[in-house]
């Protein structure tokens, strides 16, 4: 229970010091992701398959806003998992030659899952149970970033990310997540 209230302070820290200041400066973005299960990297078309959508602020730490720390909400559906929601913060640093900005995202995560259906797992005397299809977790996301800066107020982009989902289950307590990104940056 004391890590959870450690994330949220932090998270709620950070929202405040970000919408503390001006709000011209923060930059806003929404997307849509296409997720999958899986080692980071294999059989991307899975991706195509599931869809989800978010929407977050970063708050620029530099003048040329290359770098910034970001808070994103989102949620997700997958035919084999169900629905995930999930809140993440990450930093984030993005330079750009030109027009043409990339970069990588790193940051830390809470993510609740929902299954589709009642999970099974063995007891004590090998006879399955059913277990509740609910669970909150952890995770770690890291991610690479592609983007073109059409102007100062608008910036579309392509990102690829990886998670590590951490304590999913005993059989696997580090569950790997992969989601392609298509959104839009822009600010006011």
């Amino acid at each position: 229970m004391k890590k959870y209230k450690m994330l949220a302070a932090s998270l709620l820290i950070l929202a405040v010091v970000g919408w503390g200041r001006a709000q011209s400066k923060l930059l806003y973005q929404v997307s849509l992701n296409f997720p999958a299960f899986g080692m980071p990297g294999y059989r991307l078309s899975e991706n195509f398959r599931n869809m989800g959508l978010s929407a977050g602020i970063t708050y620029p730490l530099n003048q040329a806003e290359t770098s910034g720390l970001r808070l994103d909400l989102g949620h997700y559906r997958t035919r084999a998992q169900g629905s995930s929601f999930y809140l993440q913060s990450q930093f984030s640093y993005h330079p750009h030659f030109g027009k043409i900005e990339a970069g990588f995202d790193l940051g830390l995560g809470y993510q609740l899952n929902q299954g589709s259906g009642p999970g099974l797992v063995r007891d004590a005397e090998g006879q399955w149970q059913t277990q509740k299809n609910q669970k909150a977790l952890f995770f770690v996301p890291a991610g690479l970033h592609l983007g073109y800066r059409v102007s100062e107020h608008w910036r579309p982009f392509v990102q690829y990310q990886a998670q590590a989902l951490l304590g999913y289950n005993e059989a696997f307590p580090v569950f790997p997540v992969h989601l392609i990104t298509v959104g839009q940056t822009f600010k006011f």
